[in-house]
């Protein structure tokens, strides 16, 4: 009898949330920081890293199939900028002097802006 991991395990799991983003689309996001690609060129690429998120987990015959948050730059982020080095942050918000909220060991972090006037609101909804 073959081993079967949605039901030997004895815990049913499946990959839902965020999934790595593509080098291309990774690529994007900084190309959109600098300025050298529009905010329609980072959708169409965004677009496709969901299209082939999708393809994927339907090839995987997964039974929750998801975007992978693909047009999200961070978890902790996109309710409030487009992209981690913060374009898009509202008049009232500072990328720089943030708080830390993850420290990793190879020195690399992610940091929250910080309000600079009130009052706070999201850029977008989920």
């Amino acid at each position: 009898m073959a081993y079967d991991p949605r039901t030997d395990t004895g815990i049913p799991t499946e990959p839902v949330g965020s999934l790595p983003r593509p080098t291309k689309l990774q690529a994007a996001y900084a190309d959109y920081d600098a300025g050298t690609i529009t905010k329609d060129q980072l959708e169409a690429e965004q677009d496709e890293a969901v299209r082939d998120s999708i393809s994927r987990m339907e090839a995987t015959g997964s039974p929750i199939v998801s975007d992978g948050e693909q047009r999200w730059s961070s978890f902790a982020t996109y309710p409030i900028t487009d992209t981690l080095a913060g374009t898009g942050l509202a008049p009232n918000l500072a990328g720089t002097g943030g708080q830390y909220f993850a420290i990793f060991a190879d020195g690399h972090h992610r940091q929250l802006p910080r309000l600079t006037g009130g009052p706070f609101k999201y850029k977008t909804f989920a």
